[in-house]
């Protein structure tokens, strides 16, 4: 799965660290998205929790490329896409339940994420793979491609979670030949090997 919506409460919260994290946010409108009110689906909705996904994003973050982070041109319309990654209906419905029923039935399941994607960020993901508790067959680390580190990985107990540097939302369009060797490693049901230099 990339870039998978998972779990609509800790995407919430993981948008919020991404983007303080990563600079596009001031620490004021860092708080008051990870606030209790504003990070609650039930909640983030309401008139106190506007200015903080309306104004504030749009006027703190600019008009960065949401779906890559990274990309440098500015756009001569301001872009509404991290302040829209907002208002669009967020998903009540979590899909951790039915990972866990897929995991159950004995799928091996791989969740990569471009790490300069804010509208769907791996923090998100990472955040909901976590509410699994799942055991960890290999902890946090580097995968690389032609000498240089293109990914990162965490293996779990039937779900391995990558990163895929320098990529934003569609991860096959920035890096092509790392997407691939992800997808054949996972047809393979081969773990990705460790980066040595």
């Amino acid at each position: 799965m990339g870039n998978p919506t998972l779990d609509g409460e800790t995407e919430l919260k993981g948008r919020a660290l991404y983007y303080w994290s990563h600079g596009l946010i001031s620490d004021d409108t860092y708080q008051g998205l990870s606030s209790t009110l504003c990070s609650s689906l039930k909640t983030y909705r309401l008139k106190a929790c506007e200015p903080y996904f309306i104004t504030y994003l749009l006027e703190e973050a600019g008009n960065v490329n949401g779906f890559n982070v990274l990309r440098t041109e500015c756009k001569k319309k301001r872009s509404k896409a991290i302040q829209q990654s907002y208002s669009l209906p967020a998903k009540e419905k979590s899909m951790l339940p039915t990972l866990e029923l897929l995991k159950r039935s004995g799928l091996q399941i791989w969740i990569y994420s471009g790490d300069a994607d804010s509208m769907i960020p791996f923090t998100a993901t990472r955040t909901a793979i976590s509410k699994l508790h799942l055991k960890r067959k290999a902890k946090w680390y580097p995968w690389g491609h032609n000498g240089k580190i293109s990914v990162w990985s965490e293996i779990y107990e039937g779900i391995t979670f990558a990163t895929i540097r320098g990529c934003g939302h569609e991860v096959p369009m920035y890096a092509p030949a790392q997407a691939l060797k992800v997808f054949e490693h996972f047809l393979a049901n081969e773990s990705l090997p460790k980066y040595t230099e």
